[in-house]
């Protein structure tokens, strides 16, 4: 038996032992505790708000999950193709990135956010639909049967919008074209195996089935050199004479719930009018606008969430050694700031991290060599001036059990700390 021959049976093993091993992923997460209500109410634990979105992609990712489920029971008698490409509008930091993000977590699906805005026709300098195919190979495991039936999301998708030019426009309509490949319900894309990074990086050669891809689209459809599909949609309600529509730029919070109620109105005709391809309109039959965040879907976000901007300090701190606190005041102080910076909840964590930055920084150093004290940190309104903190102690619950041991000049410095309150 030759070399080759032997490296061909230990890949068709390989992909074999994938494949169970995916059969029964998806088995697991397609039982009947599994319905749409259930995939929606798991995602609405790490999602705030966007309820119609959260619905819409549960259902979406339901009927990919049965299709998924009828191949492996039944792989001589293939499944009706419920490919639904989606279309998520809304403005930055409202959770478009994080709702895919969240979808592609409860699954284990493998999954590829890709930027469009580098998008670039075949064959031009630039990413390419072929790189999307190859890191979703690469993420399975060079398994074809996996990542066929993978995850891309499409993000910034507005930024392909159709330009006026006299030459080619590659990034516009030649990346348009591209993404029509991954939206058809049936065909495949044949990957030429380029790649920008290492020479002895591996990279697939040839075709991939695209029928079987979970696709989603989303993007803030600004200006961009042009008119906002806000524009577009607002003066066609105009011409037909509806009342509270203006052109202006909403910039209040008011103003920005106004501005997504006039994007539900979109339609495939502004769509176009906005620079998108009909072709790829038509695909993207399933549209749904994501909502700006109001101040208390902002604070639940902020410190109810599990992997928010709180919660995720705090895990920090206690690696450190240490509790910290943030008051009231202070966290509603940094919604107020992240509200004002119309960057929804992306401005969360910088301002978090902002009040906490001297914390993190002085206090490891204080509490070095302590065994026998737990140290508290409070944050007030302070924290976002000049890092104004607090330094408490309490007793360790183990302290009674575990005498302390002195180790050099630091450990007697944190006891003489530890007498009283510190103020940072």
């Amino acid at each position: 038996m030759s070399d080759e021959t032997s490296r061909d049976q230990g890949r068709t093993e390989e992909e074999n032992i994938l494949r169970e091993r995916y059969h029964r992923q998806i088995a697991a997460i397609t039982r009947a505790t599994w319905p749409p209500t259930e995939i929606a109410r798991r995602l609405r634990q790490e999602v705030v708000g966007q309820d119609e979105a959260i619905t819409m992609l549960a259902g979406v990712l339901h009927r990919h999950l049965l299709t998924l489920r009828a191949e492996c029971d039944r792989p001589a008698i293939p499944p009706p193709s419920c490919k639904t490409p989606c279309l998520l509008i809304g403005d930055s930091g409202v959770g478009k990135t994080k709702l895919v993000t969240e979808v592609a977590k409860l699954t284990s699906l493998p999954a590829v956010i890709a930027d469009t805005s580098q998008l670039t026709e075949a064959g031009f300098v630039g990413s390419s639909v072929d790189d999307y195919c190859a890191e979703l190979i690469e993420k399975s495991n060079m398994s074809l049967w996996l990542s066929a039936r993978g995850l891309v999301y499409a993000d910034e998708i507005c930024k392909c919008r159709i330009q006026s030019t006299l030459t080619r426009d590659v990034s516009g309509g030649g990346a348009q074209d591209s993404l029509l490949k991954l939206c058809d319900a049936s065909g495949e894309i044949y990957c030429h195996g380029v790649t920008n990074g290492p020479q002895t990086s591996k990279r697939y050669v040839g075709p991939f089935e695209v029928g079987r891809l979970m696709v989603i689209a989303g993007g803030a459809f600004g200006g961009h050199g042009g008119l906002s599909l806000y524009d577009i949609i607002a003066r066609r309600l105009q011409g037909r004479r509806s009342i509270g529509f203006g052109t202006a730029a909403p910039q209040g919070l008011d103003d920005a719930q106004r501005r997504a109620g006039v994007l539900e109105r979109v339609s495939a005709d502004d769509l176009v009018a906005y620079g998108m391809k009909v072709e790829l309109v038509s695909r993207l039959a399933t549209i749904c606008v994501l909502r700006p965040l109001t101040a208390e879907q902002m604070m639940r976000i902020l410190a109810v969430v599990p992997g928010g901007p709180v919660r995720t300090t705090r895990r920090l701190c206690e690696l450190m050694g240490f509790e910290i606190r943030l008051t009231r005041p202070l966290l509603s102080t940094i919604v107020d700031e992240a509200m004002s910076a119309g960057l929804g909840a992306r401005a969360l964590a910088g301002i978090t991290e902002r009040a906490c930055r001297r914390a993190l920084y002085e206090v490891p150093q204080r509490i070095r060599g302590t065994r026998t004290q737990k140290a508290i940190v409070t944050l007030g309104v302070g924290a976002l001036r000049d890092g104004e903190y607090r330094l408490e102690w309490r007793a360790s619950r183990r302290s009674e059990k575990t005498p302390r041991r002195l180790i050099g000049g630091d450990d007697a410095a944190g006891e003489a700390d530890e007498s009283g309150t510190n103020a940072g």
